[in-house]
């Protein structure tokens, strides 16, 4: 049932192994009682999943939380803006609250 809840406020987002390889390393930055969880739901679908084929690139189907993708946002702001841009950009995309608040 907690996994239930969880999964109905979880947003799925779509990320190439190159943007969540620059996910893993803004995290792996971060102190590691605040990020382990994320890291190991990461880890997680990347090993229990197929990736999808786009262009010759794997993509892998995630789902995040609003406060995970917080945490993902300031761990990547954190890194050279040239390494992270294109990432941030999709995640504020992506996430609920940003969504809402564009809209308003």
């Amino acid at each position: 049932m907690e996994q239930e809840k969880q999964q109905q406020g979880d947003t799925p987002v779509s990320l190439s192994t190159r943007d969540a390889r620059t996910i893993f390393q803004a995290l792996s930055e971060q102190p590691f009682k605040y990020v382990y969880e994320l890291i190991g739901k990461l880890n997680a679908t990347t090993n229990g999943a197929k990736p999808e084929k786009r262009n010759g690139i794997d993509y892998y189907e995630y789902r995040f939380t609003e406060p995970e993708f917080e945490l993902m946002v300031h761990s990547l702001g954190k890194l050279p803006y040239e390494r992270v841009y294109t990432v941030i950009e999709m995640l504020k995309r992506s996430c609920p609250t940003q969504t809402s608040r564009e809209e308003a």
